[in-house]
């Protein structure tokens, strides 16, 4: 498969089941589903291995929390602070 690939030698299947597994948690995909497709024993493995690629930022994850209907709540920064929350 490598070499069908035309990738250069230093690659390995490891190498690909790092790459398939980091494309996942870097779509977003659950961690949970990763873990699965790796086969790892506990979740905390895949994070470990895995976490940097997850996505640090979700835009309209309060509004799915709050169910704002679509509207985008605003901030100047994209982590509201407790007050803002508390007076939501």
């Amino acid at each position: 498969v490598l070499k069908l690939a035309q990738l250069p030698p230093w690659h390995t299947p490891h190498s690909l089941r790092h790459s398939f597994g980091s494309q996942l948690i870097a779509a977003g995909v659950s961690p949970v589903y990763v873990q699965q497709q790796m086969g790892h024993a506990s979740i905390s493995m895949t994070v470990d291995v895995y976490g940097s690629w997850l996505p640090k930022s979700d835009v309209g994850a309060l509004n799915r929390v709050f169910g704002t209907g679509g509207a985008v709540l605003r901030s100047a920064d994209p982590v509201l602070s407790s007050s803002a929350v508390a007076e939501r």
